[in-house]
């Protein structure tokens, strides 16, 4: 059987959307103690920068309990709902996230608890990357 180059090239063209649509986003739905004076992110990122896959994971929402709550010796009871972007190599369906650092002068001390759940395919665009040396996601893409 014989393809031409013109049918090939059309090929080729019509898979490239989907090629680019390649990552899958995870939510997850987290509970967490924290200290009160520092950004949860921090605490939440820890928790969840090994599933990382092409970006950072970044907050579509989160809140205090109202009124307030406490764990951990004081710290604030606070939830919300976190994406991350894996790559569809990593993915899996179901996991469950469960982080403690329990480091008494360690600002983002605390604990994570929750589920993440794939809920769409994305576009593996990579905006920032996680640099374990600043634990933050300070590093380029390229």
């Amino acid at each position: 059987m014989r393809y031409s180059a013109t049918a090939f090239l059309t090929a080729l063209f019509v898979a490239t959307p989907i090629l680019a649509i390649s990552c899958v986003r995870e939510q997850c739905e987290l509970e967490f103690c924290f200290d009160d004076h520092v950004d949860p992110w921090v605490l939440v990122d820890r928790a969840l920068n090994k599933h990382y896959g092409v970006d950072c994971g970044q907050w579509d929402n989160w809140q205090r309990y109202e009124p307030a709550e406490y764990c951990n010796d004081g710290l604030r009871k606070g939830y919300g709902t976190f994406h991350i972007n894996r790559m569809p190599e990593s993915f899996r369906k179901y996991f469950e996230v469960s982080f403690e650092n329990g480091d008494e002068n360690d600002p983002s001390r605390g604990s994570v608890s929750g589920y993440c759940r794939p809920v769409q395919k994305v576009k593996c665009e990579c905006h920032s990357k996680y640099n374990p040396e600043k634990k933050d996601c300070s590093a380029t893409c390229d």
